[in-house]
């Protein structure tokens, strides 16, 4: 079994920006191809401010500390609520330094996708996964062409 930690070092790291952009384009990519009519204006402001919190709480890696997930936020249900509270007080504090209109829409839009209640954002979660499984087969394999088998 191949765990994260396991894969070759890319010669360049993605970042969050890049992470973001990818996910933006999963989503205009997939919005014809989905089961129902998705809002991709609310999707697309969902995906741009989702990962926000990190700028203070910083990246949780999902392989956790055993490179198995099982002592992770990804996998493990208590420490899911700990890391939500922390990005909550993150995403609070990042989002009250904008004009009370801006920043009560964009902590909105970042919980509307950690409450996952809406399409749009059970829509940009699934994606999010499958940008980082494209993200680890381009570590393993070296590029988005050959996961399209392109």
């Amino acid at each position: 079994m191949f765990y994260w930690r396991d894969y070759p070092k890319p010669h360049r790291y993605e970042s969050v920006a890049d992470h973001t952009w990818r996910l933006v384009l999963l989503l205009i990519l997939f919005e014809k191809k989905l089961s129902r009519k998705i809002d991709l204006d609310r999707a697309v402001k969902i995906a741009m401010v989702h990962d926000i919190p990190e700028i203070i709480a910083g990246d949780a890696p999902p392989i956790g500390s055993d490179g198995t997930g099982r002592d992770s936020h990804a996998f493990n249900k208590d420490v899911a609520k700990v890391r939500h509270k922390e990005e909550d007080k993150a995403a609070k504090e990042i989002f009250s330094k904008l004009p009370n209109k801006l920043g009560k829409e964009l902590y909105d839009c970042w919980l509307e996708l950690e409450e996952q209640k809406t399409y749009e954002a059970k829509v940009v979660k699934s994606l999010d996964r499958l940008e980082c499984a494209i993200q680890i087969l381009e570590y393993r394999k070296g590029g988005l062409m050959v996961f399209l088998g392109v």
